[in-house]
């Protein structure tokens, strides 16, 4: 009888450790969804206190153009994007890569007067990865453009070696105020 208490006992905790590890990835795309939303309310500030910015537009977000008003620009640089991908001058992993960019904006910079891009990458723990994606795909439209992209990662927390590579890299790091519900180290496992 002890024996199949302990077995029944273990069978249950897999599943209650199965349906924790099921919430907690629902509340991480929960967090991930609110990061986005609070980047595409917020990006135009970003990017003016960042990169002393003016007149920024949202050019598109996810792969989609979300204001109308910048649908003309948004449909000359997919072209030109896809003429650079036909045309043997981006790989088809920098084309994925440049239209799934969380956020392309586009701005005049304030000194100089010159147009520039904007890639951002948002995750909620920045971490290598997100900096060198965000850094690729601004060097991605860069060259597609003609015109100069910067990177920047923006999310709830990054460790100091991520944030000395993205110093290194010349990605800006911007960290979001904390998630409404408890900060995420309070709740990870």
């Amino acid at each position: 009888a002890f024996q199949d208490d302990m077995r029944r006992h273990a069978a249950e905790m897999r599943s209650l450790g199965a349906r924790y590890n099921e919430l907690q990835g629902r509340l991480g795309n929960l967090r991930g969804a609110e990061l986005e939303r609070r980047l595409r309310r917020d990006y135009r500030r970003i990017i003016v206190r960042r990169f002393r910015c003016s007149r920024v537009k949202l050019i598109w977000m996810d792969g989609v153009c979300v204001d109308v008003s910048s649908a003309d620009m948004a449909g000359e640089l997919e072209s030109r994007i896809d003429a650079a991908r036909d045309g043997g001058f981006m790989s088809d992993e920098e084309y994925g890569g440049l239209m799934s960019a969380d956020i392309i904006a586009r701005g005049i910079l304030k000194e100089s007067f010159d147009a520039a891009w904007f890639v951002g990458e948002a995750s909620g723990a920045i971490e290598e990865r997100d900096i060198r994606r965000a850094r690729s795909r601004a060097e991605a439209l860069a060259s597609t453009a003609d015109e100069p992209a910067s990177a920047f990662v923006y999310g709830w927390r990054i460790d100091d070696s991520d944030r000395e590579l993205a110093g290194d890299l010349g990605v800006a790091v911007i960290i979001a105020d904390a998630p409404d519900a408890a900060p995420m180290e309070a709740v990870a496992p």
